[in-house]
Protein backbone atom coordinates (compact mmCIF):
# COMPACT_ATOMS: atom_id res chain seq x y z
CA UNK A 1 0.00 0.00 0.00
CA UNK A 2 3.05 2.34 0.82
CA UNK A 3 4.10 1.85 -2.78
CA UNK A 4 0.78 2.97 -4.09
CA UNK A 5 0.86 6.27 -2.64
CA UNK A 6 2.82 7.46 -5.47
CA UNK A 7 0.22 6.68 -7.90
CA UNK A 8 -2.07 8.91 -6.07
CA UNK A 9 0.11 11.55 -5.83
CA UNK A 10 0.38 11.73 -9.60
CA UNK A 11 -3.44 11.71 -10.18
CA UNK A 12 -3.13 14.35 -7.65
CA UNK A 13 -6.08 12.65 -5.03
CA UNK A 14 -5.64 10.75 -1.34
CA UNK A 15 -5.47 7.43 -0.87
CA UNK A 16 -9.37 5.63 -1.71
CA UNK A 17 -10.85 2.73 -2.70
CA UNK A 18 -13.67 4.93 -4.93
CA UNK A 19 -13.34 4.31 -8.27
CA UNK A 20 -14.86 6.83 -9.62
CA UNK A 21 -13.19 9.46 -7.58
CA UNK A 22 -10.00 7.94 -9.29
CA UNK A 23 -11.75 8.16 -12.53
CA UNK A 24 -12.62 11.68 -12.24
CA UNK A 25 -8.93 12.35 -11.22
CA UNK A 26 -7.48 10.61 -14.39
CA UNK A 27 -9.76 12.03 -16.95
CA UNK A 28 -8.60 15.80 -15.17
CA UNK A 29 -4.65 14.88 -15.49
CA UNK A 30 -5.26 13.16 -18.67
CA UNK A 31 -6.83 16.24 -20.54
CA UNK A 32 -3.94 18.24 -18.77
CA UNK A 33 -0.97 16.28 -20.15
CA UNK A 34 -2.90 14.57 -23.28
CA UNK A 35 0.28 14.84 -26.32
CA UNK A 36 -2.47 16.02 -29.08
CA UNK A 37 -3.52 18.77 -26.36
CA UNK A 38 -0.18 19.47 -24.46
CA UNK A 39 2.74 20.39 -27.50
CA UNK A 40 5.23 20.32 -23.94
CA UNK A 41 8.08 18.29 -23.42
CA UNK A 42 7.29 16.48 -20.70
CA UNK A 43 3.22 16.00 -21.67
CA UNK A 44 3.80 12.06 -22.68
CA UNK A 45 5.76 11.22 -19.90
CA UNK A 46 3.30 12.58 -17.64
CA UNK A 47 0.64 11.34 -19.46
CA UNK A 48 2.28 8.06 -19.79
CA UNK A 49 2.89 8.30 -15.55
CA UNK A 50 -0.97 9.00 -15.15
CA UNK A 51 -2.22 6.34 -17.25
CA UNK A 52 -0.22 3.47 -15.77
CA UNK A 53 -1.24 4.89 -11.92
CA UNK A 54 -4.94 4.75 -12.71
CA UNK A 55 -4.42 1.16 -14.17
CA UNK A 56 -3.02 0.33 -11.53
CA UNK A 57 -5.13 1.63 -9.15
CA UNK A 58 -8.14 0.34 -10.77
CA UNK A 59 -6.58 -2.85 -10.99
CA UNK A 60 -6.56 -2.88 -14.79
CA UNK A 61 -3.01 -3.73 -14.70
CA UNK A 62 -0.32 -5.09 -11.80
CA UNK A 63 1.69 -2.90 -9.67
CA UNK A 64 5.56 -3.14 -10.60
CA UNK A 65 7.60 -4.02 -8.31
CA UNK A 66 9.59 -1.20 -9.18
CA UNK A 67 9.53 1.94 -10.10
CA UNK A 68 9.23 3.85 -13.09
CA UNK A 69 13.13 3.70 -15.48
CA UNK A 70 13.68 5.50 -17.88
CA UNK A 71 12.53 3.64 -21.39
CA UNK A 72 14.32 3.51 -24.62
CA UNK A 73 12.58 6.02 -27.60
CA UNK A 74 10.92 3.12 -29.18
CA UNK A 75 9.17 1.64 -26.00
CA UNK A 76 8.24 5.23 -25.12
CA UNK A 77 6.09 5.90 -28.44
CA UNK A 78 4.84 2.41 -27.86
CA UNK A 79 3.34 3.58 -23.82
CA UNK A 80 2.00 6.74 -25.46
CA UNK A 81 0.49 4.67 -28.25
CA UNK A 82 -1.12 2.49 -25.38
CA UNK A 83 -1.98 5.13 -22.83
CA UNK A 84 -3.58 6.73 -26.02
CA UNK A 85 -5.98 3.66 -26.72
CA UNK A 86 -6.59 3.20 -23.12
CA UNK A 87 -7.74 7.06 -22.84
CA UNK A 88 -10.00 6.79 -25.66
CA UNK A 89 -11.38 3.35 -24.88
CA UNK A 90 -12.39 5.21 -21.38
CA UNK A 91 -14.18 8.02 -22.98
CA UNK A 92 -16.06 6.04 -25.69
CA UNK A 93 -17.60 4.23 -22.13
CA UNK A 94 -18.61 7.46 -20.87
CA UNK A 95 -20.10 8.28 -24.28
CA UNK A 96 -21.91 5.16 -24.72
CA UNK A 97 -22.85 5.34 -20.98
CA UNK A 98 -23.96 8.96 -21.27
CA UNK A 99 -26.08 7.43 -24.57
CA UNK A 100 -27.75 4.95 -22.92
CA UNK A 101 -28.76 6.98 -20.16
CA UNK A 102 -30.10 9.39 -22.84
CA UNK A 103 -32.45 7.01 -24.87
CA UNK A 104 -33.77 5.77 -21.54
CA UNK A 105 -35.14 9.21 -19.96
CA UNK A 106 -36.62 10.49 -23.68
CA UNK A 107 -38.08 7.19 -24.40
CA UNK A 108 -40.63 4.84 -23.17
CA UNK A 109 -43.41 5.83 -20.70
CA UNK A 110 -40.87 8.35 -18.85
CA UNK A 111 -40.77 10.61 -21.85
CA UNK A 112 -44.35 10.55 -22.37
CA UNK A 113 -45.22 11.13 -18.65
CA UNK A 114 -42.71 14.01 -19.12
CA UNK A 115 -44.37 15.33 -22.54
CA UNK A 116 -47.78 15.21 -20.25
CA UNK A 117 -46.60 16.94 -17.91
CA UNK A 118 -44.87 19.70 -19.94
CA UNK A 119 -48.04 20.41 -22.18
CA UNK A 120 -50.12 20.76 -18.71
CA UNK A 121 -47.80 23.33 -17.56
CA UNK A 122 -48.19 24.86 -20.75
CA UNK A 123 -51.56 25.08 -20.83
CA UNK A 124 -51.50 26.51 -16.81
CA UNK A 125 -49.18 29.28 -18.38
CA UNK A 126 -51.21 29.97 -20.85
CA UNK A 127 -54.56 30.33 -18.77
CA UNK A 128 -52.75 32.51 -16.10
CA UNK A 129 -51.78 34.87 -19.39
CA UNK A 130 -55.09 34.90 -19.81
CA UNK A 131 -56.16 35.80 -16.08
CA UNK A 132 -53.84 38.24 -15.78
CA UNK A 133 -54.56 40.26 -18.96
CA UNK A 134 -58.40 39.63 -19.59
CA UNK A 135 -60.61 41.52 -17.50
CA UNK A 136 -63.32 39.32 -15.27
CA UNK A 137 -66.52 39.51 -12.71
CA UNK A 138 -65.95 42.89 -10.82
CA UNK A 139 -67.48 43.59 -6.96
CA UNK A 140 -67.95 46.71 -5.48
CA UNK A 141 -67.74 47.01 -1.42
CA UNK A 142 -69.18 50.12 -0.16
CA UNK A 143 -67.60 50.13 3.24
CA UNK A 144 -64.43 47.89 3.13
CA UNK A 145 -62.85 46.86 6.60
CA UNK A 146 -59.30 47.95 6.61
CA UNK A 147 -56.62 47.01 9.06
CA UNK A 148 -53.47 49.14 10.23
CA UNK A 149 -50.49 47.01 9.94
CA UNK A 150 -47.24 48.53 11.86
CA UNK A 151 -44.09 48.42 10.72
CA UNK A 152 -45.60 48.69 6.72
CA UNK A 153 -46.02 51.56 4.45
CA UNK A 154 -49.78 52.17 5.65
CA UNK A 155 -52.77 49.80 6.26
CA UNK A 156 -53.62 47.04 3.97
CA UNK A 157 -57.34 45.08 3.51
CA UNK A 158 -58.07 41.56 3.33
CA UNK A 159 -60.85 39.52 1.33
CA UNK A 160 -60.98 36.38 0.87
CA UNK A 161 -57.57 35.68 2.07
CA UNK A 162 -56.08 37.87 0.13
CA UNK A 163 -54.00 40.58 1.74
CA UNK A 164 -53.62 43.90 -0.16
CA UNK A 165 -51.11 46.62 1.27
CA UNK A 166 -52.10 50.09 0.58
CA UNK A 167 -49.60 53.25 0.70
CA UNK A 168 -51.28 55.69 2.70
CA UNK A 169 -52.81 55.89 6.46
CA UNK A 170 -55.49 58.16 5.21
CA UNK A 171 -57.51 54.76 3.77
CA UNK A 172 -57.41 53.53 7.68
CA UNK A 173 -59.17 56.98 8.51
CA UNK A 174 -61.41 57.50 5.56
CA UNK A 175 -62.14 53.53 4.43
CA UNK A 176 -63.17 54.74 0.92
CA UNK A 177 -65.22 52.06 -1.08
CA UNK A 178 -62.94 49.23 -3.19
CA UNK A 179 -63.82 46.89 -6.28
CA UNK A 180 -62.72 43.39 -6.11
CA UNK A 181 -61.56 42.29 -9.54
CA UNK A 182 -61.64 38.52 -9.96
CA UNK A 183 -59.91 36.53 -12.88
CA UNK A 184 -61.92 34.87 -15.43
CA UNK A 185 -61.08 31.49 -15.74
CA UNK A 186 -59.89 30.40 -12.17
CA UNK A 187 -62.21 32.71 -10.68
CA UNK A 188 -59.67 34.35 -8.14
CA UNK A 189 -59.75 37.54 -6.61
CA UNK A 190 -56.30 38.66 -8.43
CA UNK A 191 -56.67 43.06 -7.57
CA UNK A 192 -58.38 45.76 -5.93
CA UNK A 193 -59.18 49.00 -7.25
CA UNK A 194 -59.19 51.92 -4.92
CA UNK A 195 -59.94 55.53 -5.28
CA UNK A 196 -56.25 57.51 -5.53
CA UNK A 197 -56.86 59.62 -2.58
CA UNK A 198 -55.90 63.67 -2.74
CA UNK A 199 -54.52 65.34 -0.28
CA UNK A 200 -55.34 65.33 3.19
CA UNK A 201 -57.00 69.02 3.01
CA UNK A 202 -58.83 68.31 0.25
CA UNK A 203 -60.49 65.29 2.04
CA UNK A 204 -61.20 68.04 4.86
CA UNK A 205 -63.13 70.70 2.28
CA UNK A 206 -66.49 71.03 3.61
CA UNK A 207 -67.55 71.77 -0.32
CA UNK A 208 -67.08 67.85 -0.72
CA UNK A 209 -69.25 66.45 2.04
CA UNK A 210 -70.27 63.18 -0.42
CA UNK A 211 -66.60 62.31 -1.74
CA UNK A 212 -67.06 59.21 -1.12
CA UNK A 213 -70.55 58.42 -2.20
CA UNK A 214 -71.01 55.11 -3.88
CA UNK A 215 -72.16 56.93 -6.96
CA UNK A 216 -69.62 58.87 -7.07
CA UNK A 217 -67.28 56.19 -7.49
CA UNK A 218 -66.25 56.38 -11.40
CA UNK A 219 -65.72 60.16 -10.97
CA UNK A 220 -62.56 59.59 -9.49
CA UNK A 221 -58.87 58.23 -10.47
CA UNK A 222 -58.37 54.79 -9.35
CA UNK A 223 -55.54 53.05 -8.12
CA UNK A 224 -55.05 49.05 -9.20
CA UNK A 225 -53.41 46.69 -6.29
CA UNK A 226 -52.73 43.12 -6.56
CA UNK A 227 -52.11 40.62 -3.87
CA UNK A 228 -49.35 40.15 -1.60
CA UNK A 229 -47.47 37.25 -2.71
CA UNK A 230 -49.72 35.87 -5.44
CA UNK A 231 -49.84 34.47 -8.41
CA UNK A 232 -50.86 37.86 -9.70
CA UNK A 233 -48.99 40.03 -7.16
CA UNK A 234 -45.43 38.32 -8.47
CA UNK A 235 -46.60 38.19 -12.38
CA UNK A 236 -45.46 36.90 -14.68
CA UNK A 237 -42.93 34.83 -12.39
CA UNK A 238 -45.63 31.69 -12.22
CA UNK A 239 -46.13 31.74 -16.23
CA UNK A 240 -43.11 31.97 -17.14
CA UNK A 241 -41.33 28.94 -15.29
CA UNK A 242 -44.51 26.87 -15.94
CA UNK A 243 -43.44 27.65 -19.41
CA UNK A 244 -40.14 26.21 -18.99
CA UNK A 245 -40.91 22.23 -19.31
CA UNK A 246 -42.53 22.69 -22.73
CA UNK A 247 -39.06 24.28 -23.75
CA UNK A 248 -37.03 21.46 -22.43
CA UNK A 249 -39.12 19.09 -24.09
CA UNK A 250 -38.65 20.56 -27.29
CA UNK A 251 -34.94 20.98 -26.60
CA UNK A 252 -33.68 18.26 -25.42
CA UNK A 253 -30.00 17.55 -26.45
CA UNK A 254 -27.74 14.40 -25.07
CA UNK A 255 -26.02 16.82 -22.67
CA UNK A 256 -25.50 17.73 -19.04
CA UNK A 257 -27.72 20.57 -19.27
CA UNK A 258 -30.63 18.91 -20.85
CA UNK A 259 -30.33 15.75 -18.10
CA UNK A 260 -29.97 18.60 -15.11
CA UNK A 261 -33.23 20.75 -16.43
CA UNK A 262 -34.96 17.71 -16.80
CA UNK A 263 -34.85 16.98 -13.36
CA UNK A 264 -35.57 20.05 -11.93
CA UNK A 265 -38.94 20.06 -13.88
CA UNK A 266 -39.60 16.51 -12.12
CA UNK A 267 -38.70 17.71 -8.77
CA UNK A 268 -39.17 21.47 -9.00
CA UNK A 269 -42.11 22.76 -11.61
CA UNK A 270 -44.31 19.65 -11.97
CA UNK A 271 -45.47 19.63 -8.15
CA UNK A 272 -45.59 23.35 -8.34
CA UNK A 273 -47.77 23.05 -11.37
CA UNK A 274 -49.90 20.42 -9.08
CA UNK A 275 -50.07 23.26 -5.96
CA UNK A 276 -51.64 26.18 -8.65
CA UNK A 277 -54.16 23.74 -9.47
CA UNK A 278 -55.35 22.64 -6.25
CA UNK A 279 -54.67 25.34 -4.31
CA UNK A 280 -58.37 26.98 -3.70
CA UNK A 281 -59.65 24.41 -5.88
CA UNK A 282 -58.60 26.18 -8.68
CA UNK A 283 -58.66 23.74 -11.50
CA UNK A 284 -62.30 23.31 -10.87
CA UNK A 285 -63.28 26.58 -10.66
CA UNK A 286 -62.40 26.32 -14.47
CA UNK A 287 -65.43 24.69 -15.51
CA UNK A 288 -67.39 26.89 -12.61
CA UNK A 289 -69.70 29.27 -14.80
CA UNK A 290 -70.64 32.29 -12.64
Amino acid sequence: MYHAKKYYTLLGIEPTKDRNVIKKAYRKKAMKYHPDMNPSKNAEEKFIAITNAYEILTGQIKQPSETFVKKPEDIKKEHIRKAKRRYESIKEKEKRKDAQYYKKITSGWQWKGFKIGAIYCCVLSLILWLDMSLPGKTVTLDEPFFTYNYGSNGPSISQENVTFDLDSYLYYAYTPPIRLEYSPFFKDLKSISIIDLPSYEELKNPKNPKFYDLKLYNEFPLKKIYGNLTIYGTFPLAPIILFIPIIIFYYKRPNFNFAIMRLVCIGIIFPFALIVSLMDLRIFKLFYLY
